[in-house]
């Protein structure tokens, strides 16, 4: 299943009341992007389903396009990072 686009689906929250938006995850990954020379092909962020682990799914984000340059991926690495921080994604074993 890829979320792409306009995708209400909600990614990365251990409970419902604190899930995320995929759009809102785009928007913000894309706004660190959107200046730079290296990512000007970059056209947006696909979501896709990639199984579960236990209860919780679990999801992988890529480019779209996904064949972009090394420096567009490394900026796109970087900034999921921040995301995935900021949005508190970051999922640790107990």
């Amino acid at each position: 299943m890829t979320l792409e686009g306009r995708c209400e689906m909600n990614i990365g929250a251990l409970h419902a009341e604190t899930a995320t938006p995929a759009s809102d995850l785009e928007s913000k990954i894309m706004s660190m992007l959107r200046e730079l020379k290296s990512c000007a092909k970059l056209k947006g962020v696909a979501f896709v389903f990639v199984g579960s682990f236990g209860q919780e799914p679990n999801w992988f984000a890529r480019p779209r396009p996904s064949r972009v340059s090394e420096a567009c991926m490394r900026e796109f690495v970087t900034a999921l990072a921040r995301v995935r921080k900021e949005f508190d994604l970051l999922w640790a074993p107990s």
